[in-house]
């Protein structure tokens, strides 16, 4: 519940200094072994704003999962 709350509120952030968003963007995924890669991507906004972000993700059983960052 609290990564929901933190979630929300860094969308409604976003949302009040960036505007709303359009799209998100996969631009590209380094793999760093079989279960481990970080995935980069934009964000698009209605104003047509662009920002990039990356995620590391893993995978568990079969299942890709993001790795919250610290």
């Amino acid at each position: 519940e609290l990564l929901k709350e933190l979630l929300r509120q860094h969308q409604d952030w976003q949302t009040k200094n960036l505007g709303k968003l359009a799209s998100i963007k996969v631009i590209d995924v380094k793999m760093k072994n079989d279960s481990v890669c970080t995935a980069y991507y934009q964000y698009v906004y209605e104003d047509s704003t662009r920002t990039l972000s990356s995620q590391k993700m893993v995978s568990n059983g079969g299942v890709w999962k993001l790795v919250l960052k610290e």
